[in-house]
């Protein structure tokens, strides 16, 4: 699938990449996490322990800080898929994130939570 990589402190590249789990888990390093910080059609695919084991901040998207390296993926099959991003998607987000803001240390403990639930 075409997707967009951003790794921290480089620029964003459009790769084709294997569209399997295991796959994008090496891409981000370790499981993945979706997220849904950008249009309708396209999710943030990230580490989803990043912030726990101290992954360098990478880019802050509408608010959330992510870290390590993302992965920006289309949707398909009603959005329950991964697939390709448009070519459209592609230039929009590779403008975005042409020179984006680095999070700091203080923003990702800032934008770091643990719920905890009891019954």
């Amino acid at each position: 699938m075409r997707a967009i990589v951003i790794e921290p402190g480089k620029k964003a590249e459009v790769r084709e990449i294997k569209n399997t789990l295991v796959e994008l888990q090496n891409i981000v390093d370790g499981w993945i996490e979706t997220t849904y910080s950008l249009d309708d059609n396209v999710c943030v695919i990230c580490n989803d322990e990043g912030k726990l084991i101290g992954l360098e901040p990478n880019v802050e998207i509408n608010g959330a800080v992510y870290v390590g390296t993302i992965v920006i993926a289309g949707l398909t099959n009603h959005g329950t898929d991964f697939g390709d991003l448009t070519e459209d998607q592609e230039k929009r987000y590779l403008e975005m994130f042409k020179n984006p803001k680095k999070p700091t240390i203080e923003d990702v403990k800032n934008d770091s939570y643990i719920y905890v639930y009891t019954f």
